[in-house]
């Protein structure tokens, strides 16, 4: 039962309960994620632990000693091994102003509506992702196509 203070949280920033840094892509996270939120020079002054890091960004909570849900969904390790995933999207955040500019989902975005040079490989790639889960839906919901 989730508690008066748990329930004034967002989502995104709630314990994961049960999930542990073993359950996540860390090197996704320090290679990816950490260095564009926190300047190189702070990461390399500061000798905080992992967990300390990613509290500071609200990715751990230390009192519950657990990742945060935001966390957990955005790094999950085994992803692959989930019976229950059908796929794993990318967030394509450069691609959605345009997208919501031209009112046409993202991987229908042409030149004319300023997907240019290396966005035109990323409405490829969303074409190509979409187009992978809705085959793993149709497959599981025993659609023919």
């Amino acid at each position: 039962m989730l508690t008066t203070d748990q329930l004034q949280k967002p989502f995104d920033i709630r314990p994961c309960h049960g999930c542990t840094l073993d359950d996540l892509v860390m090197d996704l996270f320090s290679v990816s994620y950490l260095p564009a939120a926190v300047d190189r020079e702070v990461i390399a002054e500061n000798q905080r632990e992992v967990p300390e890091q990613m509290a500071s960004l609200r990715l751990y909570d230390l009192a519950s000693d657990c990742p945060t849900n935001a966390v957990a969904l955005l790094y999950p390790a085994r992803a692959n091994d989930d019976v229950n995933c059908l796929a794993t999207l990318k967030h394509y955040r450069s691609l959605m102003p345009m997208a919501q500019e031209a009112r046409k989902p993202i991987f229908h975005l042409k030149a004319a509506d300023g997907a240019l040079g290396g966005h035109i490989y990323a409405v490829q790639d969303c074409y190509d992702d979409f187009m992978r889960l809705a085959l793993a839906i149709a497959d599981r919901c025993g659609v023919p196509l």
